[in-house]
């Protein structure tokens, strides 16, 4: 059985990299610390609901999209 993806990877390869940002301008788009964005994306951090409505209204990924992701 395939391990669960973790949104942090989801994150970071469908809208940081698709939207050309490195880890450290997509903090300032989402008003975080680097070292807070970074810990999701490297699965180090859960992802937050804060942090969820952030990259939706930043990015237009809706959090029912990534908060179950983080529940799997």
């Amino acid at each position: 059985m395939k391990k669960p993806r973790h949104p942090g990877d989801f994150i970071r390869t469908e809208i940081i990299e698709q939207a050309g940002l490195t880890v450290q301008a997509a903090a300032a788009v989402l008003h975080v610390s680097r070292p807070a964005l970074s810990s999701v994306l490297n699965a180090k951090a859960e992802l937050s609901g804060e942090m969820a409505l952030r990259i939706e209204k930043a990015f237009g990924v809706k959090m029912e999209t990534l908060m179950p992701m983080q529940s799997n």
